[in-house]
């Protein structure tokens, strides 16, 4: 088994939680999920699921915890993943060999996907999402890159993460706004206008 703790902060995922819980444990030592209190069971779920649990209220996102949820568990290694993401079988193939290397940190390509197509407004949209516990900290601000303690680092342009959503999924988490400020809003509400139009003109919403 890889020596990884795999981390999540979800909320509301229980429709899709086990499934995505069950395929990370095939690669991972153990799962850590910190639930934004949930409304729809997901917290019960992930009691059942992973080693530690634990809630703090829903900001809106996570970054603000991500300091705190990398920082349990026992594995040298911490995998961050969303409630609605997937690794991809080249990663999920690429694991052992990775943690296996003398780099700290791995950035990933995400592909969006909704409606399951593929999204191309975010270009390469690369994210650390596999590190040595400690490497790297984040600021609590949304959406901004973390800072990296170590210079190891490496891209891996062939081992994507999908980002898996429908429409539906689109405008509702895109406007949970709690923690984001106005120049965060204005870029969501553009991605939901572009994600709006594209799925439009390929006939996937009216």
């Amino acid at each position: 088994m890889n020596p990884i703790t795999a981390t999540m902060i979800v909320r509301n995922e229980a429709g899709s939680l086990r499934a995505r819980v069950n395929r990370l444990r095939r690669h991972v030592a153990e799962v850590v999920i910190l639930d934004q209190c949930s409304t729809d069971g997901t917290a019960a779920l992930a009691r059942e699921l992973a080693e530690y649990t634990f809630q703090l209220p829903s900001t809106g996102i996570a970054d603000p915890d991500k300091n705190l949820v990398y920082s349990l568990g026992r594995q040298p290694w911490v995998l961050s993943m969303d409630g609605d993401e997937e690794l991809t079988p080249y990663l999920e193939d690429a694991l052992p060999g990775l943690t296996a290397s003398e780099e700290d940190v791995f950035w990933f390509p995400r592909v969006d996907l909704v409606e399951g197509l593929v999204m191309p407004f975010l270009g390469a949209d690369y994210q650390p999402r596999l590190f040595r516990r400690g490497a790297l900290a984040y600021s609590g601000q949304a959406h901004t890159h973390p800072d990296m303690r170590s210079h190891k680092v490496c891209l891996v342009p062939d081992c994507p993460i999908l980002h898996l959503r429908s429409w539906e999924d689109v405008q509702r988490r895109n406007r949970v706004r709690n923690a984001l400020g106005p120049e965060v809003v204005a870029k969501q509400e553009a991605y939901i206008a572009q994600v709006g139009d594209f799925l439009r003109a390929r006939g996937k919403i009216q």
